[in-house]
């Protein structure tokens, strides 16, 4: 399991950026700045942490975004740690990394460490540690700006791990969700959850969808 402390390091640590293609990193701040932005600034910021992420490898483009170095190599580690998150644990610790912006930047390596995690599970023995419930998570993220692949991905996890705390984690995809991709998520939890999940699942869909 990764600890919040060990998420903070790995953002800062070289051996993370191997997993990733690009130039050594300057020092970024802890998860990579994510402090508090008066409320004027903040589609700036969106615009610019979504630049810094899409471009981490490419810092001739990030010039012209006038953002500083810094950020550069805070995209490169957030990317960093989305990928290894098929094979390292991080007991729902992962979110303290992502704004909406990041999980916009984000998405294709969130879509494609969920599929490959979604393999893993099929083989046997399966991983040493809850993978199907991180991998939801990760589609719970997801489902802020692609809501039918988050849809998709969590119940292809779902047909390889059902227990109940997969199941649960999943009701938040569903509270996430809009669309009719909602109602089917929904109905599938019902059919194979069990009376805990399917009152949760009835309280969520009572009530409007919403993205905490």
């Amino acid at each position: 399991m990764i600890s919040y402390e060990e998420i903070k390091a790995g953002l800062e640590d070289s051996r993370h950026l191997a997993r990733v293609p690009g130039r050594e990193a300057v020092r970024p701040g802890l998860l990579g700045g994510t402090r508090r932005v008066p409320g004027g600034d903040r589609r700036r910021r969106g615009r610019q942490e979504r630049a810094l992420v899409q471009h981490a490898d490419r810092p001739h483009v990030l010039r012209g975004q006038h953002v500083r170095p810094t950020r550069d190599g805070a995209g490169r580690r957030r990317r960093a740690l989305v990928r290894i998150a098929d094979r390292e644990y991080f007991d729902g610790r992962l979110e303290y990394v992502f704004s909406e912006a990041v999980i916009t930047a984000l998405a294709e390596d969130l879509k494609a460490v969920v599929e490959r995690g979604t393999r893993l599970l099929a083989e046997k023995p399966p991983p040493p540690f809850d993978l199907a419930t991180q991998l939801i998570d990760l589609a719970a993220a997801l489902v802020q700006v692609d809501g039918p692949a988050a849809v998709d991905l969590t119940t292809r996890v779902l047909a390889h791990a059902s227990h109940f705390r997969a199941l649960r984690h999943a009701v938040t995809v569903v509270q996430r969700a809009e669309g009719p991709e909602r109602a089917v998520l929904a109905e599938y939890l019902r059919v194979i959850g069990d009376e805990k999940i399917r009152r949760e699942v009835g309280r969520v869909m009572t009530a409007p969808a919403s993205q905490p």
